[in-house]
């Protein structure tokens, strides 16, 4: 992780070896969701001066209200009926 960006958010995803991340630097929950591979073992983490921490609960619901919306959500359909 660069330490030229203070703050950013993480696809990240584990193997038997440890957790791993994209590489990118996202500005957003939404746009570090479009890097998440649609198998259900990946996660969004924020880095903070150049501190991994899980998302806080204000983050939290903002992945829950974008996870409809990523082209790769079998949560998609919800849109439809709401």
């Amino acid at each position: 992780m660069s330490t030229n960006v203070t703050f950013c958010y993480v696809a990240c995803w584990t193997e038997d070896d440890g957790i791993y991340y994209c590489g990118h630097q996202h500005e957003s929950i939404a746009e570090a969701m479009l890097c998440q591979a649609p198998d259900g073992g990946n996660f969004i983490r924020a880095y903070e001066a150049g501190v991994s921490r899980s998302l806080d609960d204000e983050e939290f619901l903002e992945f829950l209200r974008v996870l409809p919306m990523m082209p790769w959500s079998s949560s998609r359909w919800i849109l439809t009926y709401q």
